[in-house]
């Protein structure tokens, strides 16, 4: 009997995540001889997008509200119905908490993949980069600080999964690259962590989240 997967794709304004929704390495995640059907995939930024077109008069506060209310509304709906999902989250709060004890009763696998930049500052610059090609703009103090967030909650969600990856999208033009992966099956940490980690330009914040996890897996 087949079993349905919901999957997280987090990660700080601006690290990539609806671009690593669409490649072949999501892809091939998430295409499993558990859940062949193709997956409803719940992007908050494209319903931002739709929101701003509608109504061109309306505040990105007021848009970003309207569009986090929906996408949690359509999330939900699916687990009720216990079809395959996929939703794009900062996963700066634990909001999505109650969605993956809810979804898990109801037999669901549960993935998380975690797209991250090694630097804030960069996120801010991609964020800056995508409102000159009609993206929503994010206040960057707000970017800040929800990229310190956003690592802190992996405490929660990483050792609650069935499958969890976390990727440095840090280079441009380039595929991400795989830091830590773990499954029932596997646990694995790259080399690459290591060189992140003993890195002095990277965000403090990431060397503690990469730490936690591997504390987290290893404990």
């Amino acid at each position: 009997m087949s079993r349905s997967w919901f999957w997280l794709i987090g990660g700080p304004n601006g690290s990539g995540k609806s671009t690593f929704a669409s490649t072949d390495i999501f892809a091939n995640l998430s295409r499993t001889p558990e859940s062949p059907h193709e997956l409803a995939m719940v992007n908050p930024d494209a319903i931002a997008r739709e929101i701003r077109i509608a109504r061109p008069g309306a505040g990105p506060d007021e848009i970003a509200r309207e569009a986090a209310t929906k996408s949690d509304t359509q999330a939900h709906a699916l687990i009720g119905e216990g079809k395959p999902l996929a939703v794009e989250t900062v996963l700066a709060t634990a909001k999505f908490r109650p969605s993956v004890i809810e979804a898990k009763q109801k037999n669901y696998y549960f993935g998380l993949c975690f797209v991250i930049l090694r630097r804030a500052e960069l996120n801010v610059a991609r964020v800056e980069q995508r409102v000159k090609q009609d993206g929503h703009r994010v206040d960057p103090a707000k970017i800040v600080e929800r990229y310190g967030r956003s690592l802190l909650q992996l405490k929660w969600f990483a050792p609650e999964a069935d499958y969890f990856s976390m990727w440095d999208n840090s280079r441009t033009g380039g595929p991400p690259t795989l830091l830590v992966e773990a499954n029932p099956q596997r646990y694995y940490v790259s080399d690459e962590v290591r060189t992140i980690l003993d890195d002095a330009q990277t965000e403090p914040a990431l060397k503690t989240g990469l730490r936690d996890l591997i504390d987290a897996f290893e404990s």
